[in-house]
């Protein structure tokens, strides 16, 4: 029974209903994305854009750890599903799956230059070499880790193959026979990436010990005993002592020390083949560097660094490199490039992640007229910099995503990026006019 004065309101006409019901579809198929643009006054713009994207079939079931570009149309992503996909990200199908690794896919996938063969890591211990034109069966099990294989990285020339591991060890092999050739051991060195230098024999790795090793022809720069070719036993390698055994030909600086000017490379080089190097039995715990394949040996390692360093990519001239931090709330989370020729200092530091960055990328110069690098964090963030002053140009937030976990140059205005809960994201980085970074498509 109704009170005097008291009247029921109508409900709203069902038309109301079915427009809400459309925009509630719609917005389910709404893609939104930040972005802050640093300017040069310091200031921050911020501003949202959204955008619909494609969704392809789904590549994988599950996570997806890592992702690499076979060609300029094909790409290579592998996860928890233990699977390992070539997939058309132009066309949004799937070519192969490749199955035969017994547990999870790690981060690492390395793609032979020029060909259709990839190989892929795993927390089974095994490498896998795999042939898109072959079977869907692994070409050659190369088996010798003890823990999770973290670490790939294929030589210039493809003849060789570089593999790390939790177990402290990195394994160099012969691609054509599938046999380790060598391998070599330091204390806590817990890989967690590896990247060839181009045209050169050296092997960047970044551990969970928070160093960047380098490696170098069978020499350490920081500690260890040289022996020369004349018997004389040096305790690190000073201008003096290397002048006693090789003709000079200075070409650059690579080893500095707080007791002795810096070495020229070529005091080095003529003496590879004729030096034997015996290693520390300790690492250098804060620091990152290179590696030698031809000695297997560490040649630099570089200056500390706060937190574990996740990823390491090296540029396509072989000058710079980048290397990614852990971290949290803002603490670390930072991405850092390095010089690779004469100083090996830090030249700029890229922070503005709040979580892990898993991931950094050199972008192709013909991008834009400046040079720009990209990373992916846990935070569920692409942020694309400007290489030179550290500025933050861009900045995507894939919501939805969870952290992402790998990042990949797909052609000269792609990205790929891989997520935990959203498969793969197709980025496209437009410079027409102003800066912008889209998601165009999922898979």
């Amino acid at each position: 029974m109704l009170l005097p004065g008291c009247q029921l309101k109508p409900a709203l006409p069902q038309v109301f209903h079915r427009l809400w019901a459309v925009m509630g579809k719609l917005q389910s198929k709404l893609r939104h994305s930040t972005y802050k643009y640093s300017r040069p006054d310091g200031l921050m713009e911020e501003g949202v854009q959204t955008k619909v994207s494609q969704e392809y079939s789904p590549a994988h079931v599950d996570a997806v750890s890592v992702v690499a570009t076979l060609s300029s149309d094909l790409c290579v992503s592998g996860g928890k599903d233990k699977t390992a996909v070539a997939y058309n990200w132009k066309t949004g199908h799937v070519v192969k799956r490749f199955r035969g690794h017994e547990r999870e896919i790690t981060k690492q996938i390395a793609c032979i230059p020029k060909s259709n063969q990839f190989f892929s890591a795993s927390r089974d211990k095994s490498v896998l070499m795999w042939d898109l034109q072959g079977s869907s069966q692994p070409r050659q099990e190369l088996s010798g880790h003890a823990l999770v294989v973290t670490g790939l990285a294929v030589s210039p020339d493809s003849s060789q193959l570089c593999t790390g591991s939790r177990d402290n060890n990195l394994l160099l092999w012969d691609v054509g026979t599938g046999q380790c050739v060598r391998r070599a051991s330091v204390s806590r060195n817990l890989v967690t990436h590896l990247c060839w230098v181009p045209r050169e024999p050296y092997v960047l790795q970044s551990s969970e010990d928070k160093t960047i090793r380098a490696g170098f022809p069978s020499l350490l720069c920081a500690t260890g005993t040289l022996t020369g070719a004349y018997g004389n036993r040096v305790n690190g390698p000073t201008r003096s002592s290397l002048k006693q055994l090789t003709s000079l030909v200075p070409v650059c600086d690579l080893f500095r020390s707080a007791s002795t000017p810096p070495v020229p490379w070529s005091y080095c080089h003529a003496l590879h083949d004729s030096w034997d190097f015996q290693a520390p039995s300790q690492s250098l715990p804060g620091k990152e560097g290179l590696w030698d394949s031809r000695g297997l040996q560490v040649a630099h390692v570089f200056p500390t660094k706060q937190h574990i360093q996740t990823h390491c990519e090296v540029s396509v001239d072989g000058h710079t490199c980048i290397s990614c931090s852990s971290g949290f709330g803002g603490e670390g989370c930072e991405a850092t490039l390095w010089d690779l020729r004469q100083t090996r200092d830090r030249i700029c530091e890229y922070k503005g992640h709040f979580q892990t960055v898993a991931s950094c990328v050199f972008l192709p110069k013909s991008m834009a007229l400046m040079p720009m690098i990209a990373t992916s964090a846990h935070d569920s963030t692409v942020k694309i910099w400007n290489q030179d002053t550290g500025a933050c140009l861009f900045t995507l937030s894939l919501d939805g995503s969870g952290p992402l976990t790998s990042l990949a140059v797909g052609d000269i205005t792609s990205l790929l990026c891989a997520s935990f809960y959203r498969g793969v994201h197709i980025l496209s980085v437009d410079c027409s006019q102003e800066l912008a970074l889209q998601e165009v498509a999922t898979f």
